[in-house]
């Protein structure tokens, strides 16, 4: 059975939100990339939506951030997804539950064994 994962990444070395946002310059540098990026992840979906996964893929999001958009953007590309919330989390949702990460990743593979 194959497996899709789907996890917050980001590129090593790059500054957290918060030091971005302490100057009104580093605010808008944050802000710029984040819109292209959201712009070529629109485009992406469309594309990807044509053509569903089918197989079982599971979505991550920090409860204090991105969890309940993990869920509803998978299913716009996928048919099987699961969604899981990881409370005490943010966007850095590995570095800052490594357990219930972990947990999840568990759970979801435990099938494919």
């Amino acid at each position: 059975m194959a497996a899709t994962l789907a996890l917050s990444a980001v590129a090593p070395g790059a500054q957290s939100s918060a030091q971005n946002a302490q100057t009104a310059e580093g605010a808008a540098v944050a802000i710029a990339p984040n819109s292209a990026a959201l712009a070529a992840a629109s485009a992406n979906i469309h594309e990807f939506a044509k053509h569903k996964l089918t197989m079982p893929v599971l979505g991550i999001g920090g409860a204090g951030s991105l969890r309940p958009i993990v869920g509803e953007a998978l299913r716009h590309v996928a048919t099987n997804v699961q969604a899981v919330e990881i409370q005490g989390a943010g966007h850095w949702v590995a570095q800052e539950q490594p357990d219930a990460v972990t947990d999840a990743l568990l759970k979801f593979l435990a099938p494919a064994r």
